[in-house]
């Protein structure tokens, strides 16, 4: 009775069945909302009753609404009845009649902050009904991509969803929540957002052995725009052989709307090229030309290797620190 106008049941005896027992009368009373079942001669301590009504009406219900059903004793030569007597409850749910399940099998790291990644999805339907559902993929809140899937009963399908990140914010970077939403059905993972990689494909120009004047360009594409971004180029580790002069007149910008400076005591440790955060753009490539590299003191005998390091200073939107290293060398005198 629990049920009220919900779910009905239809109130003939023929559609009403046992299905497990031996059960002399199956009796319907739906005008006081119950059914009862008559324990055959047969029926022994632990056994399985089970019976079925063939008319169930749930057209009235909505779908995952649980209702309660009460089972007791109402006559027994041994044992008290009514409601005094033996009682037991449990419950059952009107569902859709299809059930999408949805899983992340792979969350599609390293994900990297304005780049796209691609997460596969399994949905399950665990319904006794063909049925479809939109599963919707989202990160650090924001919806992303939407697809639907048409399942049978029992059979799953793998969904592969490609999220473009572009559109999060900054502060979004580090650890975020990947979820998977369908019409049943949520699962979610931290995932982990890794800040842009904003220098890329770094390079220095070899140079000959033993000049005392030699030009020497160095540079890197942007990865990302930076909005104002500060890299330094460290060129400490030449070990004294090559030098580039401190004069900010012998340094000159061949690709990028930016500006350098030099940190040097006659001989420059490292340069610093501040991007316009205008102009200088994600895929831009960035050359500064150093007119005075001096290599007298360099090894003209045989070719020696200078490793040097880039790293991003200042940001404003991206945390600092990240570094990309090359290196060049220097050539035997001909």
């Amino acid at each position: 009775s629990d049920t009220g106008d919900d779910v009905e049941y239809d109130g003939n005896d023929g559609s009403w069945t046992i299905v497990q027992g031996d059960g002399s009368e199956l009796s319907p009373d739906l005008d006081n909302g119950k059914v009862t079942y008559k324990v055959g001669s047969d029926d022994a301590e632990g056994d399985t009753i089970r019976f079925q009504g063939s008319g169930v009406d749930a057209s009235s219900a909505d779908a995952d609404i649980r209702y309660d059903v009460e089972y007791r004793v109402e006559s027994a030569d041994s044992y008290a009845e009514g409601e005094n007597g033996d009682t037991e409850s449990t419950s059952f749910e009107t569902t859709s009649g299809q059930q999408i399940e949805v899983e992340i099998v792979d969350s599609g790291e390293p994900i990297e902050y304005g780049e796209t990644f691609t997460a596969t999805v399994r949905a399950t339907n665990e319904g006794g009904a063909e049925g479809d559902s939109g599963i919707l993929l989202s990160l650090a809140g924001e919806g992303g991509p939407e697809e639907t899937v048409q399942l049978a009963p029992g059979a799953s399908t793998n969904v592969t969803m490609t999220y473009d990140t572009e559109q999060l914010d900054s502060d979004d970077i580090g650890d975020a929540e990947l979820v998977a939403d369908a019409r049943n059905d949520t699962d979610s993972r931290t995932v982990t957002i890794d800040p842009p990689t904003l220098i890329k494909e770094p390079t220095v120009e070899d140079v000959p052995a033993g000049e005392r004047r030699v030009n020497q360009t160095m540079g890197f594409t942007l990865g990302e725009d930076t909005g104002g971004a500060s890299i330094r180029i460290d060129l400490t580790n030449t070990s004294g052989d090559v030098s580039h002069d401190g004069d900010s007149a012998n340094w000159t910008i061949v690709e990028g709307n930016g500006s350098i400076s030099l940190n040097a005591n006659n001989e420059v440790e490292s340069v610093t090229y501040q991007t316009n955060s205008e102009s200088d753009l994600e895929g831009d490539r960035i050359v500064i030309a150093a007119d005075y590299t001096d290599t007298s003191d360099a090894d003209t005998a045989s070719t020696t290797a200078y490793d040097i390091k880039y790293e991003l200073t200042d940001a404003n939107d991206y945390p600092t620190g990240e570094t990309n290293s090359t290196s060049f060398e220097t050539t035997p005198s001909e």
